[in-house]
């Protein structure tokens, strides 16, 4: 019973990661479709490559029925506002085709090598959240690039204003000169700038697809300066510098808490790295931790008491700027 159980779970898997593929292909062709067409209606050849880079693809589905059904669910929003901060090139339906496929490829796989259930299923929960965790990664890390290539792009906006540039002239020059992914992002503010939105919105609207502090800083000195008036550059110029304090002060705290950090990371991979080295000298003294009930009761309580470690560590060596 529980064989012809596993093997229909391995069907379902492989059916989703097939089907995960093709979906994946379909997207890579209306993305290059796409991109082609937005190209070749520029009307200077020398902004084609911009044009490219600007396009922006707002479906959670290259298929129509499936963006319509998906986009009645609120929380589809969310995870579409993810996947566009993370700058993965997935649509929300490819996302959980690769989650649940992963999840039930990982759980399949191990009751085929004989281990019991309950490491089965807890694998196939890592599985399934693995994408997740990826994905919540990738947008971190874009996002600190894109906080570290900030001043940098307010100083150039200060000297372009100076230099006699209304702000959204400023924004356009600005895009062109500075390097992904702050550049790309700039890009679009300017092009819907072009396309008839005003700078508010633009702005508004950048603000809300990075959902960064510094950027909200941004932001609200251009409203406030558009409502009081007063010296935009200068006031960009005085933001510009405030964040590369602040950025230099995330920094001294981190090398501060380099120890613990690193402390974690030991006491983290430690039982592991020594279970699997005992085992491979003796394995029959370590298969009575999923052999036996008691064993079983010791592994879930000694990851429930390592959850609780981790996150109590993880709070001690990160704290807010």
């Amino acid at each position: 019973m529980m064989q012809s159980l596993f093997f229909g779970l391995l069907f379902v898997s492989a059916a989703l990661l097939a089907g995960a593929a093709m979906m994946f292909w379909q997207y890579l062709s209306d993305l290059g479709s796409a991109s082609r067409a937005v190209m070749l209606s520029a009307v200077d050849s020398a902004d084609m490559p911009t044009q490219g880079r600007v396009y922006r693809d707002l479906r959670v589905s290259a298929s129509a029925w499936m963006d319509q059904w998906l986009r009645s669910n609120s929380k589809v929003q969310s995870v579409q506002q993810m996947v566009a901060q993370s700058g993965v090139r997935l649509y929300v339906d490819q996302l959980l085709a690769i989650s649940v496929s992963l999840g039930a490829f990982l759980a399949v796989g191990a009751g085929l090598l004989g281990w019991p259930i309950t490491f089965a299923v807890p694998l196939g929960t890592v599985g399934l959240m693995l994408p997740w965790l990826v994905l919540r990664y990738r947008k971190k890390k874009r996002l600190q690039v894109i906080e570290e290539q900030l001043p940098d792009a307010l100083d150039a906006i200060s000297r372009a204003m100076q230099a006699g540039n209304s702000l959204a002239g400023a924004l356009a020059a600005v895009s062109k000169e500075s390097p992904d992914p702050l550049g790309g992002e700039l890009r679009i503010v300017s092009e819907e700038i072009n396309f008839g939105r005003s700078v508010k919105d633009g702005l508004l609207g950048f603000s809300q697809r990075l959902d960064s502090l510094d950027i909200r800083y941004f932001v609200l000195a251009v409203l406030i300066h558009s409502q009081t008036g007063g010296n935009l550059s200068s006031l960009l110029s005085s933001l510009a510098t405030l964040i590369r304090e602040r950025m230099r002060l995330k920094r001294r705290a981190r090398v501060l808490s380099a120890e613990g950090r690193l402390s974690g990371w030991v006491l983290t991979l430690l039982p592991f790295i020594t279970a699997f080295l005992i085992y491979l000298m003796n394995p029959d003294f370590l298969k009575v931790l999923w052999t036996t009930s008691t064993g079983i009761l010791l592994l879930q309580i000694n990851a429930v008491m390592m959850t609780i470690g981790l996150y109590w560590m993880w709070k001690i060596v990160h704290f807010r700027i």
